[in-house]
């Protein structure tokens, strides 16, 4: 500090008594502003704020560039002005006072005006003041701010203006809170009417849904007919496809419906293009190993049998059936015998279900899952006579 500053501009904190004296004895409200956001002890700035009371000039704290938070925060708490507060909370050189203005504000079209800003940095904190469902639809489909129009789909308790959000928005993160918010609010619901009619209103939203990045929760769809349903309707995949597993996951199969799930499972991988994410792989590797564990060698001959399971699965069948497990098993032999008998006989089909494979790709094939002392049977090499 020069010899000719006012005292109230000092650092050193043995002259602060100095300093408040000072700012106490001044009368001009602009002179007081400056000190507010100038002065370098924190205590100084703070006693300048409590002896302004003009509240432009108090604006003007709270957004000045060299204003510190406490001074801020403290600015803003002596204005009682809404349309003031609406202007600091898009200032982003007001943070974090900004914050501290909407938490004062009640009028619900500042509150608005505010969450659909780009402006400032605190949107969401006026959106959370807002009750009224049109302005929090209104914010979550035209709001500039990401975060407030998430927030916007958070706060909204109308199952019917979250339907309208899912039809009218093809934006995948709005999607998916809409999606999220509406699960979580039917779940709360009784069980009447009006529940019924959203929930099938809901279900047909999802069979139609085409943006694939939009995360969908098919939680609340526990029936098999409405699982059913989004199988064999919706237009994306990966619904499709988890629409198929969840009417599968823990039930007792028997046999035969084990096989046909895998085998449908397999159709609907094999006609999914090549460099496309498959959502059918996961849970067709899912069945493939709940076969292949069932310990039931006649399971696994049945799926070895049927073409449609498909070369690289046949030929895990028959390594299983020649795998140490099942060398004591009675009859294992002829279910050896019958299951290379079918894979060679399968051939063709299998060429022809994926015509990418050839006779060769086949024939080694099994030839892995056959054990060389195996393969030099008489049996073995008859039916590789058959195909050459």
């Amino acid at each position: 500090m020069s010899l000719f500053e006012p005292v109230w501009k000092t650092n050193k904190e043995e002259k602060l008594n100095e300093a408040m004296s000072a700012v106490q004895a001044i009368e001009d409200p602009k002179k007081l502003r400056d000190v507010a956001m100038n002065a370098l002890l924190p205590e100084v700035r703070l006693e300048a704020v409590n002896r302004l009371a003009d509240e432009k000039l108090l604006r003007e704290v709270v957004v000045g560039e060299n204003t510190n938070f406490d001074a801020r925060k403290a600015a803003v708490q002596k204005i009682n002005d809404e349309n003031v507060l609406a202007e600091i909370a898009e200032q982003r050189s007001a943070y974090p006072a900004d914050g501290e203005a909407i938490a004062k504000l009640e009028n619900p079209e500042l509150l608005k005006k505010i969450a659909m800003s780009e402006h400032g940095w605190e949107q969401s904190k006026a959106v959370y003041k807002i009750t009224d469902q049109e302005i929090l639809k209104e914010i979550a489909e035209k709001g500039e701010k990401g975060d407030a129009r998430r927030t916007a789909i958070r706060c909204m308790t109308d199952p019917e203006e979250l339907l309208n959000i899912m039809e009218g928005t093809s934006e995948r993160f709005i999607i998916t809170e809409a999606f999220k918010r509406f699960d979580e609010l039917l779940r709360q619901r009784p069980n009447d009417a009006k529940t019924d009619a959203w929930h099938d209103r809901y279900l047909e939203i999802v069979v139609k849904e085409e943006q694939k990045d939009a995360k969908v929760n098919l939680d609340y769809f526990q029936r098999y007919d409405e699982l059913g349903r989004i199988y064999h309707e919706a237009v994306r995949e990966d619904l499709r496809a988890e629409a198929f597993s969840r009417s599968i996951a823990g039930r007792i199969f028997s046999r035969h419906n084990l096989k046909e799930a895998c085998k449908q499972a397999f159709r609907n991988s094999i006609a999914i293009e090549d460099g496309v994410e498959n959502p059918w792989k996961p849970l067709l590797k899912n069945l493939e190993t709940r076969i292949l564990n069932s310990h039931d060698p006649a399971l696994l001959l049945e799926c070895v049998k049927d073409p449609e399971a498909g070369c690289d699965f046949s030929a895990e069948c028959i390594k299983e059936l020649f795998g140490e497990r099942f060398q004591d098993e009675v009859g294992v032999d002829y279910i050896q015998d019958e299951a290379v008998a079918a894979f060679i006989g399968n051939i063709q089909p299998y060429i022809a279900i994926q015509n990418y494979y050839d006779m060769d790709y086949c024939l080694r094939k099994l030839a892995e899952a056959v054990p060389p002392e195996k393969s030099e049977n008489k049996w073995y090499r008859r039916f590789l006579r058959r195909v050459q």
